[in-house]
Order: C-alpha cells, then sequence, then structure tokens
C-alpha cells in the first residue's frame, strides 16, 4: 500500500482529517488496526518523541485519537476518558524539563 493509500485509510476513522492522517504516517502509524493496537496514549508519546512539544499536543488531541479508536467523535468520548486523557498529557507537559506552570 503507498502512502497516499494509508493516509485515505486513516481518514476514514472518525476524527482524523487529512493533516492528522499525515501527522499519522509520518510516525509510522499506517493503518487503523496499528493506531488501535498501540492506543492512543502511546500513539501521543510518538507524536511527542517526533515533533516536540507543542500546542497540537493538547488534550483534545488526545481524546480526537481515543475517539478514532473508539468510533467516536472526539467530544463525545466519556467524561472519565477525557480526565484521563488531560492526566497524561498534564503529567507529560509536567515531566519536561524547565517546565514551570
Amino acid at each position: 500500500m503507498d502512502k497516499a493509500q494509508k493516509i485515505n485509510e486513516m481518514m476514514r476513522l472518525k476524527n482524523i482529517g487529512k493533516s492528522i492522517a499525515v501527522r499519522l504516517v509520518s510516525i509510522g502509524i499506517e493503518s487503523p488496526h496499528m493506531l488501535r493496537e498501540l492506543g492512543a496514549k502511546e500513539v501521543y508519546l510518538r507524536f511527542f518523541e517526533k515533533e516536540g512539544w507543542s500546542q497540537r499536543l493538547c488534550p483534545c488531541f488526545l481524546y480526537a485519537l481515543e475517539g478514532a479508536i473508539l468510533g467516536e467523535k472526539w467530544n463525545e468520548i466519556s467524561v472519565k476518558k477525557k480526565e484521563e486523557c488531560k492526566k497524561f498529557s498534564k503529567d507529560l507537559r509536567n515531566s519536561l524539563p524547565g517546565y514551570t506552570k
């Protein structure tokens, strides 16, 4: 499967537009199955490792990945799942050397 086909396949998931699909493929996430297998938090960490910390790694981005895995819109995932995502994102950000609140 070529890169364009992988991007199109990723775009079939909820919450995954072309921009995110391109970014997923660029970090080696080449299929919905692979996204599900790794899980949203692992994929989020891979983005962090490749791109570093940025506003694009906000908790809402993690909601989008979770929703894509669950087949739900990002803003409709459970409150519990949103809280887990917020904590994960915050803990990652707080672990950065020199980060101050």
